[in-house]
């Protein structure tokens, strides 16, 4: 630092200081730009382009869901049923329950007719309409558990997908 004179002042400087200021102020705008355009995509939690997405798309069920959630945060999953892809006149969709542990589940839409509880899964039965025809459940549901999830669901016979779930915190 020294003293240098500018017309009748002297001013002191640091350009070496200045300079290192510069780099650290540039560095810190391009950290918040990729942070913000990280939110903006959705890999932060909450929805976004690269954050919904579809398990078994085109399939006779499809499940859409966030990849990225937020602990407390309302997030859900939609279940998509094919018409055509189950016989008779009900659905039995079934979520492993390591998952459920992991969330709480605020409601379903529509409300299951009968749930089934065993070690490895919770059933939820759902009338169909017409025989054979399709259907969407939307589950809303809170993470309570921070961490990557693995979750298996389907439809009871040979419907069923696996995918992971983070919830952030």
């Amino acid at each position: 630092m020294g003293l240098h004179r500018l017309g009748d002042l002297e001013v002191s400087q640091d350009l070496d200081f200045e300079h290192r200021s510069w780099r650290v102020q540039r560095i810190g705008w391009v950290l918040f730009s990729l942070v913000l355009l990280a939110a903006l995509l959705g890999l932060l939690g909450g929805p976004g382009p690269l954050s919904t997405t579809t398990a078994g798309e085109g399939s006779p069920l499809e499940v859409v869901y966030e990849r990225f959630a937020r602990h407390n945060n309302p997030t859900e999953l939609m279940l998509q049923l094919q018409p055509g892809a189950v016989p008779g006149d009900e659905v039995r969709v079934w979520v492993n329950t390591q998952y459920l542990e992991a969330i709480q589940i605020e409601r379903i839409e529509p409300e299951p007719n009968q749930v089934e509880i065993s070690p490895q899964r919770i059933t939820y039965v759902f009338p169909l309409s017409d025989s054979g025809a399709g259907g969407r459940v939307v589950l809303h549901l809170m993470p309570q558990a921070i961490g990557r999830h693995e979750v298996r669901m389907g439809v009871e016979g040979e419907l069923e997908h696996r995918f992971t779930q983070i919830i952030y915190p």
